[in-house]
């Protein structure tokens, strides 16, 4: 086998892939200068078989390779690893402002483009943890085979970026919240339309002036109710009656059930049933 691949069997890590920023004082293109060097050499045969000229190429190309290790280790755990406090990201993660956005978001007036980007960064940032890296790993490959750090790194300090996302789940928290109470003051005259469950949920924003501590799922039905455009349609006794007896006052059940059916069916023909709200007329 050549002398040449046998060298490179010694030093399988791909050298040309190391990022600028993972280094201090030895730059990638330094470290690259000396890789150059070193296999400069190998290209006068007459050198490789000197002990002397030979045995100075494969001290360069370990201290190349030692310097690698460090620095890429240092900086794995730095950005990624063990001196990033995760915990940050958990706080944030399990705090009250985004456990109430998870679930106002299902509130359809609301715009979630926001949201969905902290959602995203999130998911980005926790896939980034990287724990139980050892240096060892570098003898053979470039790079951690479990994160490919740094791919996927903005080389931005994670703490920073955790702090922005808790910063801006508060700022979407308030103005979601400054939208909901302005939409309750125009939607005012829906409420006449909700169930009384429901009022009384969106009775209590309206008299804190404020969303509740806890988002419930009710609540958000209860504001999408009443932020729709309701269609009310009174239905009297008389109408019942009128349209169900009209042939017989006797009758047995099944043709009382289809009778009432009929009556609905025709009641809202044409209609988006979820928009509809029967009103009894006195």
């Amino acid at each position: 086998m050549p002398l040449r691949y046998v060298l490179l069997l010694k030093f399988p890590v791909n050298y040309e892939k190391i990022p600028v920023k993972l280094f201090g004082c030895m730059s990638s293109e330094e470290i690259l200068n000396h890789i150059d060097g070193a296999l400069h050499i190998m290209d006068d045969v007459d050198k490789l078989l000197s002990p002397e000229d030979f045995n100075p190429v494969l001290g360069k190309l370990q201290m190349v390779k030692k310097e690698y290790q460090k620095k890429y280790y240092h900086a794995h755990e730095q950005y990624v690893g063990g001196k990033v406090d995760w915990s940050k990201l958990s706080g944030v993660v399990d705090s009250a402002d985004y456990a109430k956005l998870k679930v106002l978001k299902g509130v359809e007036l609301l715009d979630r483009s926001r949201f969905m980007r902290i959602e995203s960064d999130i998911s980005s940032l926790s896939n980034l943890h990287c724990q139980d890296f050892r240096v060892e790993v570098l003898d053979k490959k470039v790079k951690c085979p479990k994160c490919s750090f740094p791919e996927g790194i903005k080389f931005e300090d994670i703490d920073s970026r955790i702090a922005k996302i808790d910063s801006e789940i508060r700022s979407i928290y308030d103005d979601w919240e400054a939208t909901i109470l302005t939409e309750l003051e125009s939607y005012k005259d829906n409420l006449q339309y909700l169930t009384a469950d429901e009022k009384l949920l969106i009775e209590d924003i309206i008299r804190n002036g404020k969303l509740p501590d806890t988002i419930s799922k009710e609540l958000v039905i209860a504001l999408n109710n009443l932020f729709r455009e309701l269609e009310s349609i009174e239905v009297s006794p008389s109408d019942i009656i009128e349209h169900v007896f009209k042939d017989s006052q006797v009758m047995d059940y099944t043709t009382f059930e289809d009778k009432l059916n009929d009556f609905k069916n025709k009641l809202v023909a044409g209609k988006d049933l979820s928009k509809v709200r029967i009103k009894l007329s006195h």
